[in-house]
């Protein structure tokens, strides 16, 4: 009897223990797992969202964009009020933070940031949010974003930030507010 139950304990601590061990690291393991789909569905959720209110901004600045090539191309007029004299600057729509900016891809004004559409002032009563202005020698852009540099200053949204620190727009040019006369 003596026998038999020391080849029973010899083979609960040889069999029976890892066998133990290795299920409490399955249940381990599991857990983990279930916590990595939960950040992965949260994350999901989340990018779904981020991904509908882009996707609701970029609708309303191609609306915006219609708008003003439905004034250029319909009969009434027009006008371009001009405002002065800016210094253009650029800065990159790269979704990390750095000089840039913040990386998050949306404005100060909520809408996305666009490459070769948004525009950032710091005089918001003289251009606010939905301005179109013309730069000459830059083109039609949209006033989207603020910042913190002079008012006689526009940074102008480019696609990369190599893009941006080789801007050929850098420089003096006439501004002009583009209205329905």
């Amino acid at each position: 009897m003596f026998v038999t139950l020391a080849y029973i304990f010899y083979l609960y601590i040889t069999t029976l223990i890892p066998l133990q061990e290795q299920y409490e690291q399955k249940i381990q393991e599991n857990i983990e797992l279930s916590v990595q789909k939960n950040e992965l569905e949260e994350s999901l959720h989340q990018s779904l969202q981020e991904l509908n209110s882009t996707n609701k901004s970029l609708a309303e600045t191609a609306f915006k964009l219609e708008e003003v090539e439905e004034m250029l191309s319909e009969s009434k007029p027009l006008g371009m009020r001009y405002i002065g004299e800016y210094k253009c600057t650029a800065y990159c729509c790269e979704k990390y933070s750095h000089i840039c900016g913040t990386g998050s891809g949306n404005t100060a004004s909520g809408k996305p940031v666009q490459a070769d559409v948004t525009v950032a002032v710091t005089d918001l009563q003289k251009m606010p949010y939905g301005t179109v202005i013309y730069i000459e020698d830059v083109g039609i852009r949209i006033v989207q974003d603020t910042g913190s540099f002079p008012k006689s200053q526009i940074d102008c949204a480019v696609d990369t930030h190599k893009n941006a620190l080789n801007w050929k727009g850098q420089g003096k040019h006439k501004v002009y507010i583009l209205e329905v006369e």
